[in-house]
């Protein structure tokens, strides 16, 4: 009924957290290529409109939209911190940190979508970086 496609991470997401890697700010990095893989999950025809009305009109659906979402986050997850050790990005970090940052950019991702549900048209750097700006003031707060 949601029309959800299996996930599949975009390979030019990919390309692009990866050649973005020297601008050192790997949460914005993560969120975009979240969002991307997000917005890959729709099969055709299935808007992002019509997928919000039937969560509306169909509480119990968005449960199963919850769940899709963080299956997402995890397949995203396990991809990052797999290329980020490969590539020696992580170096010297623990699982848990890394695990802590992509957690946080799913809850960046939530929040902007809550705000402005048509950032999901053009996911960039930009787009985010207000809601990542917020989220670095509050986690400076809790230090």
């Amino acid at each position: 009924m949601l029309g959800l496609a299996e996930t599949i991470i975009p390979a030019e997401a990919i390309d692009e957290f990866f050649e973005n890697r020297d601008s050192g700010d790997r949460l914005a990095r993560i969120v975009v290529l979240l969002a991307r893989t997000t917005l890959n999950m729709r099969q055709s025809g299935t808007s992002r409109q019509e997928l919000h009305r039937l969560a509306t009109e169909y509480p119990e659906l968005r449960e199963r939209m919850h769940q899709r979402f963080q299956e997402i986050q995890d397949k995203v997850a396990e991809l990052a911190i797999d290329k980020l050790a490969e590539t020696g990005e992580g170096e010297g970090e623990t699982p848990a940190l890394a695990e802590a940052v992509i957690t946080l950019a799913g809850a960046v991702l939530k929040y902007s979508f809550r705000r402005n549900p048509d950032i999901f048209d053009n996911p960039t750097r930009e787009a985010f970086e207000p809601t990542i700006r917020a989220f670095r003031a509050a986690l400076k707060e809790v230090e």
